[in-house]
């Protein structure tokens, strides 16, 4: 763990997309969130910064409403910060989006959110894609009656999930398939509208 006396800054680390957790497992936050202090020693800790991991109960949620738990982090996380401490906010794959997304939608409303880095890896920053033929396969296999459906619910949830509705680039169920969902139109309208990216950070990595 971190020694003692004041940290050297802070680091948020955001989740991506995954199967929902046990209610055992989250500490509720937010609706459908949950935010946990990792215990052991990650290398950020080992540095001297405080370490925050942002985990999903319900990934399967809308990205809007999952960040809210993000949002909260920063903005109870910036009045604490002096200026020599650095502030880093991260997100792999989903979070790395819903990362963009409350960090633009603060600097649309005059919030100084103090992110000195903001790092993302593999995240869908202009949509996701998988093919429409693993989207279809589940739900295609599940009414076919030729195979037991019970396995394949996660992976028909999972595609039809509020969350993967807003960032496919093509949707099965679309009319015509392969279209965007309309709740993917409007998310990243709504991001572009917001401003598209944060502007006022001093670092910004992309990782594919």
């Amino acid at each position: 763990p971190r020694e003692k006396g004041p940290p050297k800054g802070y680091v948020i680390f955001v989740f991506g997309f995954g199967p929902p957790k046990p209610a055992a497992e989250c500490l509720q936050r937010a609706p459908s969130t949950s935010v946990q202090q990792v215990g052991g020693a990650p290398i950020p800790v080992q540095l001297g910064y405080d370490f925050i991991e942002v985990d999903w109960c319900n990934p399967y949620d809308f990205l809007e409403q999952n960040g809210m738990v993000l949002r909260e982090l920063i903005e109870e996380t910036r009045p604490t910060l002096t200026a020599t401490q650095t502030f880093f906010v991260g997100g792999t794959s989903m979070g790395g989006l819903i990362s963009r997304y409350i960090l633009t939608q603060l600097e649309s409303e005059g919030f100084d959110h103090g992110v000195d880095v903001w790092m993302t890896s593999d995240a869908p920053l202009k949509g996701a894609y998988v093919p429409l033929s693993v989207l279809l396969l589940g739900e295609v296999a599940a009414s076919s009656g030729f195979v037991d459906a019970g396995p394949l619910q996660p992976v028909i949830a999972a595609a039809n999930a509020n969350s993967a509705r807003q960032m496919l680039l093509a949707y099965h169920v679309s009319q015509p398939p392969g279209r965007p969902h309309a709740e993917h139109v409007t998310f990243f309208d709504n991001l572009e509208n917001l401003g598209s990216f944060p502007k006022s950070i001093d670092r910004t990595v992309a990782i594919a």
